[in-house]
């Protein structure tokens, strides 16, 4: 899509370097059981041949990135001026202080110089020479300022397998690359590598391919090179690659990297093929639901697998300037004006919906649904009986079970809803009618249009839910009543309150600490260690070495209510006693507190254990930073250091 000397191969060196990177709040939000995905678009650079990225402001670029909850901002750099006004306008001004530049630095080397070699360039000619411009990159920022320095990590080139795979071959083994090619693709990477390593002791490289079965160029380069001289994977993945999961080679392969050299997978590239361009016959509108129901299912696939950290939808403006599919990516359409500059005409409603979906429901997770007109009421089985035909209603919210529904994703961007107290049954439409004013209730599971949902996503978690077998109605409060016992139906779409439902997740989460965003530190080293014992094969470290250092982790959305709260570690010779502490993450010196007693984390025998430190109850909804603070050590422990598996919430 957006394409333009010694390795270090230390794999705890790499782990230091992938869980130091950022240790400021940044957005994600919680995945299944296993994990925490940080979410993403990508886009082009604002100052180069990119008309919509040129003309939109960089502000109302940044405010879409907002408006769909996103963090990571994946954009061409090859020039530090390319992003520079981008780096500004996130660091001055506070709106904007979670979004995150991903940028990708290619060198001057041109696709033909890389195939055919016109020049004669040799493979050291190209080394050296991105080396120097990798260098000459990351030093301007440390030079002028930019402190700390602006990037979680830098994408080291764009694809450049395609720019040496022999024709036809499916790209599996190093062998399908051309050697002369390949050389020179090699020297690219290597030589910007060493480059920004030379400026920048710290900064984690991200090197991949294209995706698809590309991974021979991936091995490839390893083999070359001894070991990785990056400290994460680049994965692409469109639709007409099928689901992820239904290739076990590459996710065998994906996990592979991790398990050997403790290296994640960042997607940072993800959509439907050719994105919302109509097909045959197809109009305008059917082709972004199209586009938003391929892309549901893709990124609801990938987020089962937890060497995936990061996903980077592709990409945030339509390019109507370019053909075929590379005019229709976009999340947001655009527009040019009478004087030929190009707007942002708004957003695709199906498309942004389905990627705020991906985001804020997890498949098998339970959740309350909250009315917006009645904040504090909840979508309740009257009577808590579990029927078929039993009436859905609003009640206040109680904690109980008929309140309480399980989403199962169903393909295509839809989803079932299953009361917990009746598990057999499905919320459902009375006789899948399709006019306003029709009941809704449960009932048992028939996989009809009647008990699929559509979300249409507004902002967070929070969504209009549009019934298969009545499109353009939604799930309504009847005449937009607060009382308990207020009836629940479906009526036309008019975007009010009372068609508007916050999830609120209570499920039992586990949050795997290699894969949440650090919040903040005391400054000690902390990095990702690889073990089987982890309960998905990595944990975190810090290598605190005094009382008071800390580590925090954010986990994002965590609804108000009581959890019993677990913390898995790995308990050894050399570890600190440690108290944990919760607070908003926007302010947690002034709303933290301790959980649990202060935990010796000592053992002469190392040993993965799980601590439960008791209940927590958040009042509100919102961000938390779990802080995890030395206290001390036991007399018998060589230092104070921390490791962490998981954190686990248990509603209570």
């Amino acid at each position: 899509m957006s394409k333009s000397a010694s390795p270090l191969g230390r794999n705890a060196f790499r782990r230091a370097l992938c869980a130091a990177a950022a240790l400021s709040i940044v957005s994600v939000f919680s995945i299944g059981e296993s994990q925490a995905i940080g979410w993403g678009i990508s886009g082009h650079c604002p100052t180069g041949s990119y008309p919509a990225y040129r003309d939109i402001p960089l502000s109302t670029q940044l405010d879409a990135l907002n408006a769909l909850g996103l963090t990571y901002y994946r954009v061409d750099a090859n020039a530090t001026s390319d992003i520079k006004a981008t780096v500004d306008l996130i660091r001055s001004n506070s709106a904007y202080s979670k979004i995150r530049l991903i940028p990708i630095i290619y060198g001057p080397f041109t696709a033909d110089d890389l195939k055919t070699n016109p020049s004669g360039y040799t493979n050291t000619y190209i080394h050296d020479t991105c080396k120097t411009a990798a260098q000459n990159w990351v030093n301007y920022w440390t030079t002028n300022g930019y402190t700390p320095f602006p990037f979680e990590q830098i994408e080291i080139s764009n694809e450049l397998d395609n720019d040496c795979i022999n024709s036809g071959a499916s790209g599996t083994t190093g062998t399908m690359y051309n050697d002369a090619q390949f050389g020179r693709c090699k020297a690219v990477i290597q030589g910007l590598c060493d480059g920004v390593r030379a400026a920048n002791a710290t900064v984690p490289r991200m090197v991949g391919c294209a995706g698809w079965l590309h991974y021979g160029f991936i091995d490839r380069l390893i083999s070359e090179l001894g070991a990785p001289d990056w400290e994460t994977i680049v994965y692409h993945w469109y639709s007409n690659m099928g689901l992820i999961s239904s290739h076990t080679d590459v996710t065998a392969k994906l996990q592979s990297y991790v398990t050997n050299y403790d290296m994640p997978t960042w997607v940072t590239e993800v959509d439907c093929r050719d994105g919302s361009l109509p097909g045959t016959g197809e109009t305008s509108a059917q082709a972004e639901a199209r586009h938003g129901a391929t892309l549901a299912d893709l990124v609801q696939d990938m987020k089962q697998f937890s060497f995936i950290h990061r996903i980077c939808v592709y990409e945030l403006f339509d390019e109507s300037y370019r053909t075929g599919g590379e005019a229709h990516y976009g999340v947001f359409r655009t527009l040019k004006n009478g004087s030929g500059v190009y707007q942002s005409n708004g957003e695709k409603p199906a498309v942004t919906s389905a990627y705020r979906a991906c985001l804020a429901i997890n498949s098998s997770n339970v959740y309350e649904l909250e009315p917006q007109n009645a904040v504090g009421m909840r979508l309740n089985i009257t009577g808590a009986s579990g029927a078929n035909g039993a009436n859905v209603e609003i009640y206040a919210d109680n904690n109980t079970a008929p309140e309480r529904w399980t989403a199962t994703y169903f393909g295509s961007g839809v989803f079932e809803f299953t009361p917990t107290n009746a598990t057999t049954t499905r919320l459902d439409v009375d006789g899948a009618g399709a006019t306003n004013g029709t009941n809704v209730k449960i009932y048992t599971d028939n996989d009809s249009g009647a008990q699929l949902w559509l979300p249409y996503g507004t902002s967070g978690a929070t969504f209009s839910l549009e019934p298969q077998c009545a499109p353009g109605l939604r799930l309504d409060v009847y005449q937009a009543g607060t009382s308990n016992g207020t009836n629940v139906d479906i009526y036309t779409a008019n975007g009010a309150s009372n068609q508007n439902w916050t999830l609120y997740n209570y499920s039992t989460r586990t949050f795997e600490a290699e894969s949440l965003i650090v919040a903040s530190t005391s400054g000690d080293t902390h990095r990702l260690v690889a073990d089987p014992s982890y309960s998905a094969g990595q944990g975190t470290v810090l290598d605190s070495n005094a009382v008071g250092d800390y580590v925090g982790y954010l986990i994002q959305n965590v609804a108000a209510g009581t959890y019993d709260v677990r913390v898995g570690v790995k308990k050894i010779n050399s570890r600190g006693i440690v108290q944990l502490a919760i607070g908003r993450a926007e302010d947690f010196a002034g709303t933290s507190s301790n959980v649990g007693a202060a935990q010796d984390l000592y053992i002469a025998t190392s040993s993965f254990t799980e601590l439960d430190l008791g209940t927590w109850s958040p009042s509100t909804v919102g961000d938390k930073e779990f802080r995890f603070k030395v206290t001390g050590k036991n007399s018998a422990s060589t230092s104070y250091t921390i490791s962490i598996d998981y954190i686990k919430l248990v509603p209570q």
